[in-house]
């Protein structure tokens, strides 16, 4: 049986504060429409900052998202994603995320991050 050490070496690991390049990063995301096909889409404007500790599991990850910048390939249906039907930008134009937690599962580490939305006025 495999033991996991109480801190993990990983080679080449720096610890300190990060930011995503836009250039080289992405937000996006994939849902289903009427159970039949998927919807993919986009963020184009974000800020995200990954904080790396000493112990991988001190790790963090904040990001702010323009909900206005959403992008699904359809201009139609992304004016009407803006709206008050869905993310109603005009009342909320941002959404912040933030990890609540790197945990370990069995006798790995997950580096999948639960995050918390809360939308900004």
């Amino acid at each position: 049986m495999n033991t996991i050490p109480a801190t993990i070496a990983i080679p080449d690991h720096l610890v300190g504060a990060w930011k995503a390049d836009p250039v080289h990063s992405e937000v996006a995301f994939t849902v289903r429409h009427l159970m039949i096909n998927k919807i993919r889409g986009r963020f184009s404007a974000f800020d995200v900052t990954i904080v790396t500790g000493e112990d991988l599991l001190d790790s963090s990850v904040t990001a702010t998202i323009d909900l206005a910048s959403i992008d699904t390939g359809n201009a139609m249906r992304d004016d009407h994603l803006r709206t008050a039907d869905y993310l109603d930008v005009g009342e909320y134009p941002q959404m912040r995320y933030r990890s609540t937690g790197i945990r370990r599962v069995g006798d790995k580490i997950a580096i999948s991050l639960e995050i918390q939305a809360v939308l900004q006025k």
